[in-house]
């Protein structure tokens, strides 16, 4: 079964192979006019129209109505309004006998005729392209790969594939019809997990294929493939294979995994330290770690120490290798008399007179090195029993609790919005003042006053994308809950108006996946809670109900926190559902455990972190103390947490948390707990 997003992708693709006039094999004809089209499209719609492109002889069909605005829909159902749907399609979907827009005739829910509509059109696509793939009928071209020959349809694999829409257009023997194509160098498995996914989005990739399939992807050019198998190689990556893993991205030029994989090496590189792998680490990358902010380190002597063991293991040494690695280690930020006995005791420095030269001639006084950032829980908590906001950090490598400048005289009140984008903190609105907004920027240590909104809201959900700020839903009452839409653009730091929800909620949790906002349950009143999973498009500025959660979850208020392939979503009562983030489309949330029993919270928020979610919440556990609790995702269940306690009281009516990196200077007045 193909998913509802890759559909959609290949329904796109081949649409725009109809726009540029490629691998047309067909044409129906009304007139003087002829609508060109893929032979394997028009008989996935139609039993009449597989019967007659059976007929290998035959390549057109006289029409006696208009069909270009069908066609055109069948491959992209865009801007198709109910007077469209009638007029413009019915006719020449009786004549070509196309079952889903026929038996359309049939529904009486006029609102809903539409999006029905579009779920047959995907459904009908789905079952009936995977049907003649796996029936072999109308397949044109024959892959042979190690033994193996795999039966498929030029438009299909060219949709997908920007190597076989080249093969197939280049006018060699291979544009050919039913001629096999030999592939060298390939596995017969990945080829045949690679076909496997044009035709159902679906893949296998494991431990054992994954860089296959990621080579493989990237080689017949299938985009979206080729980040599957990215966000498997992010999610796969530890200490032992990391470096492997970004020499195979170095590789295929990728960028997006290499950064990812340096991030995580950043993060990770006091463990990195004690493997074998860093060893394999070659000078260049080293040097890219060491330079970077984010490198987190308990102190610039690590820096140092790790620069010199990595040296001692490599075959090639010489003096001024060592000295361009020395140059990003921040001296004055390490006591002279630590300098002077580390380049007397280790051998390297003491044989290389400019590499000492380097590490003690330092002024202790200089302040122009720059701190290195660490890597931190950061809360905030808005206090309905304060006109100030609160601010702290935990360090995951100091185990410590520090204060952050607060901000004071806001006046937050109860459920304000609050998001995290682009390194910054924005809070927006809450029943204490209405129209308020502001943002905490995560390196500067400083808070700023925005324009403020011209919508009176609370209980409301954020998200940023790009350059733009979104406020969600809300209230400005207790019962009167709206489907507004507001945007903040950062760039001009001014408010519109953006659009609306299809339903009307508060106090729902949001996400954003590409150019869509998906907005999860939320409140319509005191007493009635939305189960809905709503999708707003950015593009279109339409906003659809995509999903549901399943009966009996308490959808009112809900945190939402995700890693690279799923969202995970927390009740108050403390039940973690677990849905895709990669494909929204494909099911509903599942249940996945209970982080902790008899929990019931109004102020809490979720982090993902090292794959387990992170409860910050006023919520004490059975030993009374510990207010974060961390729960495994993998094996689902309730691990030890290293944070013993949040250094507030137990009065607030919301926390927000985030997993970000600050910077050390910042990280001054420790909060013992």
């Amino acid at each position: 079964e193909m998913n509802v997003q890759h559909c959609r992708l290949l329904l796109q693709g081949l649409s725009c192979l109809r726009d540029e006039g490629k691998h047309a094999d067909f044409n129906l004809v009304y007139g003087d006019a002829r609508t060109p089209c893929h032979k394997v499209v028009l008989a996935v719609y139609s039993q009449r129209m597989l019967g007659t492109c059976l007929q290998s002889s035959v390549n057109f069909l006289e029409m006696e109505n208009n069909p270009e605005y069908l066609v055109e829909k069948l491959y992209h159902w865009t801007n198709v309004g109910l007077e469209d749907l009638d007029v413009k399609m019915s006719r020449a979907a009786d004549e070509l006998d196309i079952e889903f827009l026929v038996k359309s005739k049939q529904v009486q829910v006029i609102q809903s005729r539409l999006d029905i509509m579009e779920r047959a059109r995907l459904r009908v696509f789905s079952e009936q392209l995977l049907e003649l793939w796996r029936n072999e009928v109308l397949t044109d071209v024959i892959l042979e790969v190690g033994g193996a020959s795999f039966r498929c349809h030029r438009p299909v694999l060219a949709a997908m594939s920007g190597y076989f829409d080249a093969m197939f257009s280049s006018g060699m023997k291979e544009s050919e019809d039913h001629i096999a194509i030999e592939l060298h160098g390939f596995d017969k498995h990945v080829v045949e997990n690679i076909l496997s996914y044009i035709y159902t989005g679906k893949a296998d990739i494991d431990n054992a294929n994954a860089d296959l399939m990621f080579a493989a992807s990237v080689y017949f050019q299938i985009k979206p493939l080729r980040n599957l198998c990215e966000r498997f190689l992010c999610t796969h990556t530890d200490v032992d294979n990391c470096v492997d893993v970004l020499a195979l991205a170095e590789c295929y030029s990728c960028k997006n995994l290499a950064d990812n994989i340096l991030n995580f090496m950043k993060e990770n590189i006091v463990e990195l330290l004690g493997k074998k792998s860093f060893q394999k680490l070659n000078s260049h990358t080293l040097q890219e770690l060491i330079s970077s902010d984010d490198l987190i380190v308990p102190g610039e002597e690590g820096v140092l120490n790790l620069i010199l063991q990595w040296f001692d293991r490599q075959d090639n040494q010489s003096e001024e290798s060592l000295s361009s690695l020395l140059y990003h280690v921040r001296c004055s930020q390490i006591r002279r008399e630590t300098r002077q006995r580390i380049c007397g005791t280790n051998p390297h420095l003491a044989k290389y007179s400019s590499c000492q030269t380097r590490l003690l001639q330092v002024d202790e006084h200089m302040t122009s090195d720059s701190y290195r950032n660490d890597h931190v829980l950061l809360v905030v908590r808005p206090n309905h029993f304060s006109d100030d906001v609160d601010i702290v950090c935990y360090s995951f490598m100091q185990s410590a609790w520090f204060a952050l400048n607060q901000i004071t005289n806001f006046n937050p009140g109860g459920s304000p919005g609050i998001c995290f984008h682009d390194n910054c903190v924005y809070i927006s609105g809450g029943s204490g003042n209405l129209n308020n907004f502001v943002k905490y920027d995560c390196r500067s240590n400083d808070w700023t006053f925005l324009q403020r909104m011209g919508f009176r809201r609370f209980g409301h959900c954020m998200c940023g994308v790009g350059e733009d700020i979104f406020v969600i839903g809300g209230k400005s009452m207790p019962n009167d809950t709206f489907n507004t839409i507001q945007k903040y653009s950062i760039g001009k730091g001014a408010w519109s108006k953006e659009g609306e929800l299809r339903i009307p909620v508060s106090d729902a949790s949001c996400a954003c996946v590409a150019s869509q906002i998906l907005i999860f349950g939320g409140s319509q009143s005191i007493v009635t809670f939305s189960h809905a999973i709503q999708c707003y498009d950015l593009k279109t500025r339409t906003c659809t109900e995509i999903g549901s959660f399943p009966k009996g979850v308490l959808t009112g208020i809900m945190r939402i926190c995700s890693n690279e392939e799923y969202f995970f979503h927390v009740t108050a009562e403390g039940k973690l559902l677990q849905s895709s983030r990669t494909d929204p489309y494909e099911s509903a949330p599942e249940l996945i455990g209970t982080i902790s029993q008899r929990l019931m919270m109004t102020a809490y928020s979720v982090v993902y972190y090292k794959g387990s979610v992170l409860l910050v919440s006023d919520t004490k556990t059975a030993q009374r103390e510990a207010k974060v609790i961390r729960y495994s995702v993998t094996e689902t269940k309730q691990l030890q947490c290293d944070i013993k306690k949040l250094p507030f009281p137990p009065d607030s009516n919301q926390y927000f948390a985030v997993v970000v990196n600050i910077n050390k200077r910042h990280l001054s007045l420790p909060i013992m707990t």
